[in-house]
């Protein structure tokens, strides 16, 4: 498996609900955030949950 390098970065398009999206939105804004950052944080910690669990 080939590692990303910190800070590289890629364009990944997902078709999320207007709820989500709104969601999103809103929490980087109070955080002073992107919503591309607050996904990006919220999929690594999926995917690390995930295998943990051996998934």
């Amino acid at each position: 498996m080939a590692l990303i390098p910190e800070g590289d970065t890629m364009r990944l398009q997902v078709d999320v609900s207007e709820d989500i999206k709104t969601r999103l939105k809103v929490a980087a804004a109070k955080q002073n955030r992107t919503m591309s950052e607050l996904a990006e944080e919220a999929l690594a910690a999926y995917l690390a949950k995930i295998e943990k669990a051996g998934k």
